[in-house]
């Protein structure tokens, strides 16, 4: 359990901080394929490279390694993104409204299906998607 969930951490913050599985070999002196096995699950990387990749990241150990829950830091890296656009104050961020989104995403596997490619992208790749896709809907608006 350990192994995936670190797998996945690491993955979630080298995209968070838009670096590719090469330049994170660079940085640690390794090959990108020992990076991409660690992102796979097949192996661990020995504490050194642990704790490199932990100040690489600017996260603890226990964040790094999954004792700290991604999903509240993926909330709060939602919350704040969304706080500085002009349509924060319609955002509700009530318990009631995420329960809501979350039914509505459990009803319609094929959006949890375009969700899931959506959170792989990075930070920024993630704001050029929602762009494209407010204009989008802006359109089927129009219509």
């Amino acid at each position: 359990m350990l192994i995936n969930r670190f797998a996945h951490n690491l993955k979630y913050y080298r995209k968070k901080h838009d670096y590719t599985q090469q330049q994170i070999a660079d940085l640690l002196n390794i090959s990108r394929s020992v990076v991409a096995k660690w992102e796979n699950g097949h192996v661990l990387p020995d504490l050194n490279n642990t704790l490199k990749l932990s100040q690489l990241f600017q996260i603890t150990l226990d964040e790094f390694v999954g004792k700290t829950n991604v999903t509240q830091n993926l909330l709060s890296d939602y919350q704040a993104h969304y706080s500085s656009e002009p349509f924060a104050e319609q955002i509700d961020f009530d318990e009631e409204s995420f329960n809501y989104l979350i039914d509505f995403i459990i009803k319609h596997p094929s959006l949890k299906q375009q969700l899931s490619t959506y959170m792989a992208l990075s930070i920024k790749q993630q704001k050029s998607a929602e762009k494209i896709f407010a204009s989008v809907l802006e359109e089927m608006r129009k219509q």
